[in-house]
């Protein structure tokens, strides 16, 4: 085991772990079946006897050097820095950032599916119908795309981004079809290679997709990968909707995109999004947005929608909807939606619209004392933590900036409260009580505009701004690193390239540490948050999983994020491919992570999927990787549920986990000095269903029968002698183990 490092000190590198050991070789049964019993681990003390089991408060810059800490240790501190994480990264969401609920996208087990190989060539992303017809808002190129597409597999539409061409794309490809009685399917196409080299095992049959032809593959022979789309819309009666920008595409005649009104798009959404609430609102909103008997799952009827209307809403005066795009006023009305139900007036939500936020950073940011600029960029890059560790942050930009020692520091407290006022931010206690006094924004998203006027309006802070952001990355402090990087993934939506060769290509070099793979994760969680760079990072992570050691791990850490719980089948793939790669145990720790990050109800079902092929296909990673997520997902407070499966579901889901549980228990059996290292916390996992049978759920319980009636020779003895050691610390009832006993009696299938 190795030596913790102190609370707050810089631990050193750890060396780069061995490659994986080859496979253990099966196991024969030999003397077992003679009746000689294979060593077994000390039996674990139940999780509940043990007082000094309770976690303890750990650094997670232990996790690399320090994987022996209990378990519970390590998941208690990982679900800390999550949350953390993901509260730092709400404050970053300013403009056209992704949201994670309410898409467009549909909720299939968590939202994308692969079509194809192992190494797949497009990703379909499928639609949820029931939102589409509900906001949109047909325009004349909407109505001309489903005339064309009655009787044309390949259609072309030119605009330009963030217009709205994607959408109306989707909706005309649902649109019925002349004398068919089906529902069209339709799906959003992200290609990952040459789009010429698309074949017929990357697509389904009969659905439409929309393919976005902006991006560098299609500039080299667009001509080539339209005669690809035709030829396969023609042999599987799909159909193509090609995105161009205005100029079209290979003279090919488009469709020109005519951008739908901004504020139709916002009455749709908002309807919508009240569809289900007009008990909760005002008389006066409901009678505004006409949600009387309104049948928000169709869209007949609601394009004459009087806008006139909404000027009824308390508070829409004050919006600027006129100026947003599309996407941006979709935005803007779920945001308008939890306002309404709250407060039944929008007035407070026009404060944080995106073009105010940045006008308010512009102020900010333009004073011409420098002290004061770089405290404020202080506070929003480190929103939330200690008075001391921002003012000296301040301090170290404005040396960078050029202004030395005077007025760089606060001189008294009397400066710190100016400096407050001036960044509209306050202190207050920290909510663990360990950081004393914390420093934290009136409204949290001015963080996303302070950056983004800094670095867009300020030419000359540019540079030091770069190198202040790459200093704070090497804290010693992990919250400051993370907060580093999430501005950097940020900015990276203003200068990809920037980051890119400044900050990701070093983190994932050849020089790259634990510590850089970790920064270089962090960081593309953020910058997937922004549309307009959220392809380019999709890309990214596919075109790491297939490379070095050092990015196979950041591809890892980066899934084990939003971007998984949103692309769970891409991620689940991606771990796949760097496990069968090379997966020594630190991979295959950071894998198990990852897929417990990504855990939801919806995510369920294809976890348990995948982690049961990789039990059963006969490598010792995939296998061990499988016993890892199993032990994980049924010690987290919270782990995977069996109440989230319908009967039909469950009927999958059981026997998936019972071999999973059986997987686990094996590989939680020691044997002596072998290079496999145990996964002895799935034995105290299954203590801890056992000696709680009394609380255990018919399902459980029913997994817990299955996984005694399949015990094989290997783990006979092991499950005996726990069952003996429970029964004689009265854990067990003596009537239960007979139960168990019999099960594991039964003649073998």
């Amino acid at each position: 085991m190795t030596e913790p490092h102190p609370a707050g000190d810089p631990e050193p590198e750890p060396p780069e772990p061995p490659s994986s050991p080859a496979a253990p070789p099966a196991q024969d049964p030999g003397p077992e079946a003679d009746g000689a019993a294979e060593p077994t681990p000390e039996p674990p003390a139940p999780a509940d006897s043990t007082p000094e089991e309770q976690p303890r408060r750990v650094s997670l810059d232990e996790e690399e050097t320090d994987d022996d800490l209990p378990l519970n240790h390590r998941m208690v501190a990982e679900e800390r820095e999550r949350s953390m994480r993901e509260l730092n990264l709400a404050t970053l969401a300013l403009g056209s950032s992704h949201q994670v609920k309410d898409s467009v996208y549909a909720e299939t087990h968590g939202g994308d599916i692969f079509i194809g190989s192992t190494v797949p060539r497009a990703r379909a992303h499928p639609v949820a119908r029931h939102v589409v017809e509900a906001t949109l808002v047909p325009t004349e190129s909407y109505w001309e795309l489903v005339k064309r597409l009655d009787h044309e597999s390949l259609v072309v539409i030119g605009g330009g981004a963030r217009s709205g061409r994607e959408f109306a794309a989707l909706a005309a490809l649902l649109y019925p079809r002349t004398g068919r009685n089906d529902e069209p399917e339709a799906a959003v196409l992200m290609l990952d290679a040459d789009p010429s080299e698309l074949r017929e095992s990357d697509l389904s049959r009969g659905v439409g997709y929309v393919v976005d032809a902006t991006g560098a593959g299609w500039r080299r022979r667009p001509e080539r990968a339209l005669r690809q789309l035709a030829d396969l819309a023609r042999r599987l009666s799909c159909r193509f909707v090609v995105l161009a920008g205005p100029e079209g595409l290979a003279e090919q005649i488009a469709v020109p995109h005519d951008r739908p009104e901004p504020e139709r798009v916002f009455a749709r959404w908002l309807r919508h999004e009240l569809r289900d609430q007009a008990g909760a609102l005002p008389a006066g909103v409901v009678a505004a947005l006409g949600l009387d008997g309104h049948d928000s799952t169709r869209s007949t009827g609601y394009d004459t929608f009087d806008l006139a209307l909404l000027a009824k809403l308390p508070g829409y005066e004050k919006l600027d909807v006129a100026e947003l795009t599309p996407g941006e006023s979709a935005r803007l009305a779920r945001e308008a939606a939890k306002v309404l139900v709250r407060t039944g007036d929008l007035a407070s939500l026009s404060e944080l619209q995106p073009r105010q936020l940045r006008e308010k950073a512009q102020r900010l940011l333009d004073d011409r004392d420098v002290a004061l600029v770089c405290f404020t960029l202080s506070a929003a890059v480190l929103n939330g933590l200690s008075v001391v560790t921002v003012t000296r942050a301040a301090a170290g930009l404005a040396e960078l900036i050029g202004t030395g020692g005077e007025g760089a520091e606060p001189r008294s407290w009397a400066w710190l409260e100016k400096a407050l006022d001036h960044a509209e931010a306050e202190t207050e206690e920290s909510e663990s009580g360990d950081k004393g006094r914390v420093v934290r924004l009136r409204q949290p998203l001015m963080a996303a505009a302070i950056l983004e006027v800094a670095w867009r309006e300020g030419q000359s802070i540019r540079d030091p701004l770069q190198g202040w952001l790459s200093h704070l990355s090497e804290h010693r402090q992990r919250e400051v690193r993370i907060k580093a990087a999430h501005a950097i993934g940020r900015l990276a939506a203003f200068d990809f390239d920037v980051v890119d060769h400044a900050f990701l290509k070093k983190w994932s070099g050849a020089k790259a540490t634990w510590r850089t793979r970790w920064l270089a994760a962090w960081t593309l969680e953020a910058g997937a948050r922004v549309e307009e760079i959220a392809p380019l990072i999709t890309r990214r992570l596919a075109d790491w999983s297939k490379g070095t050691r050092a990015q196979r791990s950041i591809v890892v850490k980066a899934y084990g994020s939003w971007i998984g719980e949103q692309r769970v089948e891409e991620a689940m793939n991606a771990f796949r491919r760097v496990l069968v790669k090379e997966a020594p145990p630190y991979m295959q720790e950071a894998v198990a992570r990852s897929v417990t990050e990504i855990l939801t109800p919806a995510s369920a079902a294809p976890i348990l999927a995948h982690a049961d092929e990789w039990a059963r296909l006969g490598s010792w990673e995939l296998s061990r990787t499988a016993a890892l997520v199993l032990t994980r997902l049924v010690v987290a407070a919270g782990g995977l549920r069996v109440e989230w499966f319908d009967s039909a579901e469950w009927a999958l889901a059981r026997p998936r986990l019972v071999r999973l549980w059986v997987n686990a228990l094996a590989h939680g059996l020691g044997r002596g000095f072998s290079a496999e290292r145990p996964v002895i916390e799935a034995w105290s996992a299954l203590t801890a269903w056992v000696t709680g049978w009394t609380d255990l759920d018919e399902r459980r319980r029913g997994v817990v029968e299955e996984v005694f009636r399949l015990s094989d020779s290997a783990l006979d003895a092991p499950l005996r002698m726990h069952m003996k050691h429970w029964y004689l610390r009265e854990e067990l009832s003596a009537d239960l183990a007979r139960h168990l006993d019999r099960l594991m009696k039964e003649p073998k299938a």
